[in-house]
């Protein structure tokens, strides 16, 4: 980004080193069937983005605060889990929002032993809106978008697991980052091993 030159992107030899400056408190508590854990982290952090003229430059500090709660619930063969992400950013120059981070997300998964062998789970993941980078886009949003997996475990040994799934089987090409939608329907399997 300092250095590099094409056609259409010219470097910055002035470019700063982004910077994060970061705090984490968290809290875990666990009672019989319930767990429930909480995380407050705060970040003070520089910026790099792409300007108007094709180059890179440092946009400014910004400011941003974590609260991440997550609650699961294990009565006998079933497994029940959420997932909250709440993000308040700001950028201090500007005043607003740091760009792609949603202000709001949600996870939600079902866990089920069907058998000593076989088990099935199923989540969900929505993503709330989130501003996009200010240049090129001008300063446009990522709209709010769910994904939907489904995995498969299988037990074949007593440190031999065989996984198989689905990730996004809707097939949603929702753009995290900006110009770069997600690749759509995933299919994946992978054995894993204990040693």
């Amino acid at each position: 980004a300092r250095f590099y030159q094409d056609p259409f992107f010219q470097g910055n030899p002035n470019l700063k080193t982004e910077r994060i400056y970061s705090a984490i408190a968290g809290y875990e508590r666990k009672a019989g069937e319930w767990m429930s854990r909480t995380t407050l982290k705060g970040e003070f952090r520089t910026q790099v983005q792409i300007n108007r003229v094709s180059t890179t430059e440092n946009a400014g500090n910004a400011q941003l605060v974590y609260l991440d709660k997550e609650l699961e619930w294990k009565p006998s063969r079933l497994t029940l889990g959420s997932h909250l992400l709440l993000n308040y950013s700001r950028l201090l120059e500007s005043g607003l929002p740091y760009p792609s981070l949603p202000s709001f997300a949600i996870k939600g998964r079902v866990r089920y032993q069907v058998s000593s062998v076989f088990e099935l789970e199923g989540r969900a993941h929505y993503q709330g809106p989130s501003v996009a980078a200010k240049f090129p886009s001008g300063g446009r949003f990522h709209p709010n978008y769910t994904l939907y997996d489904l995995e498969l475990q299988v037990t074949l040994g007593p440190a031999l697991k065989l996984q198989m799934g689905i990730e996004n089987i809707t097939n949603n090409f929702a753009e995290v980052v900006l110009d770069y939608p997600l690749p759509g329907r995933l299919f994946y399997s992978g054995l894993q091993a204990s040693l």
